[in-house]
């Protein structure tokens, strides 16, 4: 019994001592992770190609190693052009991508779960009319829009 108090008694003096580490002079307060996140070319893409989310994947980085303009999640890229060629593996990077700095104001990006068979479509539909999917959905979203605002007219 006097084993189990005393093995009990040094794990929470270790417990304690690891809590220790993490707190600030100031009290208490959320230290920051020492990881971060990266965004790197999942495959190659060409130059002036829209950036798709499947060209891109994020790794997990030591936070002190992560270039500065590195970008850190696929929603600041996709949508996006490459303004260069991006090889498989590389960093993705505010310089690689066209126009980052003034996408954030003019652009929102729209995320949507969609089944397999309706992106399929859309993509052969934009395929066919020869312009990348975003254009598609963002062309169909302003005819939506004009629809709307019209039927609201007439009433």
């Amino acid at each position: 019994m006097k084993l189990k108090f005393v093995f009990l008694a040094l794990l929470l003096s270790g417990c304690a001592s690891a809590s220790a580490d993490y707190a600030v002079k100031d009290g208490p307060k959320d230290r920051a992770l020492p990881i971060t996140s990266i965004l790197y070319a999942n495959k190659n893409v060409a130059a002036g190609s829209e950036i798709m989310q499947s060209d891109l994947k994020v790794h997990w980085i030591d936070i002190n190693k992560k270039p500065t303009d590195a970008l850190e999640t696929v929603f600041q890229a996709v949508g996006l052009k490459a303004k260069f060629d991006l090889a498989e593996g590389q960093i993705v990077s505010t310089h690689d991508v066209a126009d980052y700095s003034t996408a954030g104001e003019n652009t929102t990006v729209l995320a949507l779960r969609l089944d397999n068979e309706v992106v399929q479509k859309l993509q052969r539909e934009a395929q066919q009319k020869n312009i990348t999917l975003s254009h598609l959905c963002s062309g169909a979203l302003d005819e939506y829009i004009a629809n709307k605002a019209a039927i609201k007219k007439r009433n």
